[in-house]
């Protein structure tokens, strides 16, 4: 896999978003007991989010 083309970093951003996106709406693990309904599919989506906001940025800083 070429990991310099300046594509690599907006695709691994956008499947961030759209698992993050997808954990937030709801989704079908098992949520740990310790934690209310929905929390957890919500901290790990905005986690995804920011991690997808990230690489963008990086990326986008990169490529000019």
């Amino acid at each position: 896999m070429a990991s310099n083309t300046p594509q690599n970093g907006r695709i691994v951003a956008l499947v961030f978003l759209a698992i993050g996106l997808a954990l937030i709406l709801g989704g079908t693990f098992d949520l740990p007991d310790h934690l209310p309904d929905g929390v957890f599919y919500v901290l790990v989506g905005v986690v995804l989010l920011l991690g997808a906001g990230v690489l963008f940025w990086l990326k986008r800083g990169t490529d000019g």
